[in-house]
């Protein structure tokens, strides 16, 4: 008799639970059997000399589902890594949205301050100054945005890792990155607007109804 470390038996993520080995000899019916191997030559290799080996033994006797570790781990966490992908996918399409949300605010906003911003320039405001205004603005609404995201991403992440298997709750890297990424988009999608602002003729702005 002997005690084994506690181990993954059927799930990656499931909890290691209390098991006990038998001796398959004493078994009185064996339906099938699992044999790890471990070996420094390549799984082609290894996986073809098994086989011969099992025909050796016995012709009738199967030698069915040979695999590497590597490949049994990502069968096991297949459905996590399907959730993962699909999650990326509906992020970055969230984001190309919010691109355009920010981009129609304020596209918006400047076709409201045209007279406002036609008056600023005709009293000397240069166009730089005009599209820093602009993406003042925008900044602003990164910051209400960035503000209310990330304290509620991280209060959730914690559904994300008892969903997913190797998934950290909370990474400063991915926050950071996540955190950089929105603010390239944001300043993506203003800096169109703010660049029409800094051409606007001061004389048809003026004008402007």
């Amino acid at each position: 008799m002997g005690v084994v470390k506690d181990s993954h038996y059927s799930a990656v993520k499931e909890k290691p639970r209390r098991v006990y080995y038998t001796p398959w000899r004493q078994e009185k019916g064996v339906g099938e059997m699992s044999f790890y191997l471990r070996s420094t030559l390549p799984p082609d290799q290894v996986m073809a000399q098994v086989r011969r080996v099992a025909r050796a033994l016995d012709p009738s006797l199967p030698a069915d589902e040979l695999r590497t570790m590597e490949d049994q781990v990502r069968r096991s966490i297949f459905i996590d890594r399907l959730v993962l992908n699909l999650s990326a996918t509906f992020a970055g399409l969230a984001t190309v949205l919010a691109m355009l949300g920010l981009y129609g605010v304020m596209a918006h906003s400047v076709v409201r301050r045209t007279r406002e911003i036609g008056i600023r320039m005709a009293l000397g405001a240069a166009p730089a100054g005009i599209q820093g205004m602009v993406m003042r603005e925008m900044l602003w609404i990164l910051a209400i945005g960035l503000g209310t995201g990330i304290p509620a991403a991280l209060a959730l992440a914690h559904v994300a890792k008892s969903q997913l298997f190797g998934v950290e709750s909370y990474d400063p890297a991915v926050v950071l990155a996540a955190a950089l990424a929105l603010a390239l988009a944001a300043c993506a999608a203003g800096y169109l607007p703010a660049h029409r602002a800094a051409r606007v003729n001061p004389i048809q702005a003026l004008r402007y109804e």
